[in-house]
């Protein structure tokens, strides 16, 4: 297993989140329970309960790692967990791209469907710019993904209004 770094803070249109690399292999981005609890405004309990409910759809060491281990206790400090969140936590789940994927496959309502547009947006524009290693492209393309991400909130908002009124 590669060792796990804090980054800095990463965003993903207007959300953002602790950034994390390692884990999953070297340069790979995962992210915390807490945080995707946070951006889903949604206690970090009920996503744990959701992901040991669904536990065998996650792969170990692909999709999530469970960081409540003694070895993983100065990168949790590193990460903003104080002692007795550590001491009290019995699970405490750092999830890959893929693993965060699956967790908004189950959460199923309107924020995962706003955050699944936002990583897979992100994930596969960014990649043609960052092969091409042109900053133009780059610049380019996190232009077109902010319209996007604007364009599907606005989809997002329309469509409930009119399943509100239907």
């Amino acid at each position: 297993m590669n060792e796990l770094k804090v980054i800095g803070h990463e965003h993903i249109g207007h959300i953002e989140f602790t950034g994390i690399e390692g884990g999953f292999g070297e340069d790979k981005k995962a992210m915390l329970v807490k945080d995707i609890a946070q951006i889903h405004q949604r206690p970090v309990f009920k996503i744990n309960e959701l992901i040991n409910r669904n536990r065998k759809r996650f792969v170990n060491g692909i999709d999530i790692l469970d960081l409540a281990r003694p070895d993983f206790a100065i990168f949790l400090k590193d990460s903003g967990f104080t002692q007795n969140q550590i001491n009290a936590s019995a699970n405490i789940y750092l999830l890959s791209e893929r693993g965060y994927s699956k967790l908004l496959k189950i959460l199923e309502d309107d924020k995962a469907w706003e955050v699944y547009d936002q990583l897979v947006d992100n994930y596969f524009n960014m990649r043609v710019a960052v092969k091409s290693g042109s900053p133009q492209i780059a610049a380019n393309m996190r232009l077109e993904i902010m319209s996007n991400n604007a364009k599907t909130r606005q989809a997002n908002a329309l469509y409930r209004i009119a399943m509100k009124a239907g």
